[in-house]
């Protein structure tokens, strides 16, 4: 969402929101500023009234090898350079400070060889060599 063009201009104020099963299941709203985006979100307790919740999250730039540069997020506890930052409580912070698994690693044996079937299935779909497609999928299988 903030990858689109004039997200990130100073004082540039906009709403993202997400949903799920086709209903809004929330939104946020962050304001830009030169070092980084001030994010807001109204944060509910159980049988608490709303909160405002408000906080600065600094932006990082990294070169890339073409040209140009990459934004990060600077997560606010730990500084480490993200892409997201989860909502999880009063706080805006990344995966690893807030604990939160991969869906992957709380799944048993059985799920894992589901999931990995189904990518299976789905590469050799996509693949334009019906004869030697498989040569190709079992590459990209092997080192993954």
């Amino acid at each position: 969402m903030l990858s689109r063009p004039g997200r990130l201009k100073p004082g540039v104020f906009a709403v993202s929101s997400w949903t799920r099963n086709g209903q809004a299941s929330g939104s946020i709203r962050h304001v830009a500023r030169i070092d980084g985006l001030v994010l807001s979100d109204t944060w509910r307790a159980c049988g608490d009234p709303p909160e405002e919740v408000c906080a600065f999250v600094p932006i990082t730039w990294t070169p890339c090898n073409p040209g140009g540069h990459r934004r990060w997020i600077a997560c606010p506890r730990c500084g480490r350079r993200v892409a997201k930052l989860y909502g999880a409580g009063r706080r805006f912070l990344c995966r690893h400070s807030h604990r939160l698994p991969h869906a992957s690693q709380s799944e048993d044996a059985i799920a894992c060889r589901f999931r990995r079937a189904n990518r299976i299935r789905e590469l050799l779909e996509e693949s334009p060599f019906h004869g030697e497609g498989y040569r190709k999928v079992w590459a990209r299988l092997r080192f993954s």
